[in-house]
């Protein structure tokens, strides 16, 4: 708002002297022709009132569409600062501005009538109305740059608002990855317990660790490199071997040039989740998930051999759906048909 308002007293700084300019334009020529004029060598006396005359006329033009104009606008909030109603308050800032007027009308009289030698004596009329079209739009401009101004903050504190209700929301979804993910890695270890030795849950505890290193770590950003990603999916992997065997095979297919692109950190962790979660990962159906570069998308794809039920949160792909939206504005692209199920990130 400080800015609106400095950059608003320049504005009316120079409406002033365009205004002044303008409403005495044709008496800028009249004076040129007459300089130019052999009358006025012949009477220069004469001749330099005139050009006083428009000077001083200028002058107080100015200063009526100054003073109006920044009284209105910056000053009247400070004069009428009191517990008045509304009406009262319009009813006060009319009779300042009225004051103001009558004040700046009589010391022009004045000022003209002590300077000027008048053959016949000017009309009070002329000082009364002269400068009024000059007062009406004085105020007009100082209510039209308060409207602007109030204009411009309601749209800053929206887009605050819009930013603060953004940063809200992709807190939130943040904080639903990392309780996901606890919940199937602690799946996976009672699995792994079940089934296989204690050296081998010890194993898959420190791997674990190390996964929640990152998850920990990029929770802090919105955005990783595909590098980092691919870094995390590695180690992921090899938590998922551990669990599933050769019943889960996933193969990455994605050019080191792409390493500094960006996606959401653990976004393809919850898409290989996902798959594991809604399909049947047998011997003899064993689930492949593939990772490569489609366009400008990196691609998440499995074989669709669907679960009766499956154990889910619901969680993953809304998720990452919001989370672009929020980031990027971008859309990710779910492909669906009887053999293949995949989604597609935009690089960012």
């Amino acid at each position: 708002m400080d800015k609106i308002k400095k950059y608003s007293f320049w504005i009316i700084i120079v409406s002033a002297i365009i205004v002044t300019i303008l409403f005495n334009i044709r008496s800028f020529g009249h004076v040129k022709e007459m300089l130019e004029s052999s009358r006025f060598r012949e009477m220069p006396d004469k001749g330099m009132i005139r050009v006083y005359f428009l000077v001083y006329t200028s002058i107080f033009q100015f200063l009526t569409f100054s003073i109006l104009a920044l009284l209105n606008f910056s000053w009247k909030e400070k004069v009428v600062n009191f517990g008045y109603s509304k009406s009262s308050k319009t009813f006060l800032i009319i009779l300042i501005n009225i004051f103001i007027y009558s004040l700046i009308v009589i010391i022009e009289y004045t000022v003209f009538g002590f300077y000027f030698d008048f053959r016949r004596p000017m009309s009070t009329d002329y000082f009364i109305f002269a400068n009024i079209a000059v007062a009406l739009m004085a105020i007009a401009e100082a209510y039209f740059l308060l409207l602007l101004g109030k204009v411009k903050t309601s749209e800053l504190e929206n887009i605050k608002l819009r930013e603060d209700k953004t940063i809200a929301e992709l807190a939130a979804l943040k904080d639903q990855i990392s309780p996901h993910f606890f919940f199937n890695t602690l799946s996976s270890l009672s699995t792994i317990v079940r089934n296989e030795n204690k050296e081998v849950g010890l194993e898959f505890i420190q791997d674990m660790s190390k996964i929640y290193h990152y998850s920990l770590s990029s929770g802090q950003q919105d955005l990783v490199s595909l590098k980092e990603e691919l870094d995390f999916i590695q180690s992921y992997i090899f938590l998922l071997k551990k669990r599933f065997g050769k019943k889960l095979m996933i193969k990455i297919d994605v050019s080191d040039i792409l390493n500094q692109s960006k996606i959401p950190p653990m976004s393809l962790q919850l898409l290989i989740e996902n798959a594991i979660q809604h399909n049947v990962i047998t011997q003899a159906s064993p689930l492949s998930v593939k990772i490569f570069i489609k366009g400008n998308m990196i691609c998440v794809e499995n074989n669709l051999q669907k679960k009766d039920t499956a154990d889910s949160f619901g969680i993953g792909l809304k998720n990452l759906t919001n989370r672009y939206r929020l980031l990027a504005q971008k859309g990710v692209v779910i492909e669906k048909d009887e053999l293949i199920f995949s989604v597609s990130l935009p690089l960012i």
